[in-house]
């Protein structure tokens, strides 16, 4: 159906921004697009990750300010949500990505228990 094709479709382009890896057959203007694009995510959300460790060493360890404690709580979303995309969208890193529901569950339970994937569901 053509629900099903446009959730595989977004499904393939969400792995592909999280990761950084194009489809061979794209084109290269898409390609280039996407790993800049993702490039910058990844650079963006480093950068915001120092802000943090900054704010934080230059207040009293007792005292937490509302710019640190609105940008940690944005950040807790943004990472929560990259968190299950990169969930939903792991079946694409598969050589071929499974068919059944059942297939993909068990790649998506694998990649869960990836020490990676562990390590970020403890740090939210």
């Amino acid at each position: 159906s053509l629900g099903r094709r446009n959730r595989a479709w977004l499904r393939f382009w969400v792995w592909s921004f999280l990761t950084t890896k194009t489809y061979p057959g794209d084109s290269k203007r898409r390609s280039c697009i996407l790993w800049v694009t993702a490039t910058a995510y990844q650079f963006l959300m480093a950068c915001a990750v120092v802000f943090l460790l900054v704010l934080d060493s230059t207040t009293q360890v007792t005292v937490t300010t509302p710019a640190y404690w609105y940008s940690e709580l944005v950040l807790t979303c943004i990472w929560s949500v990259e968190y299950v995309l990169r969930f939903w969208s792991c079946v694409e890193g598969q050589a071929e990505v499974p068919t059944s529901h059942l297939r993909r569950c068990k790649v998506r339970l694998r990649a869960m228990l990836h020490p990676l994937m562990l390590i970020d569901l403890v740090s939210l």
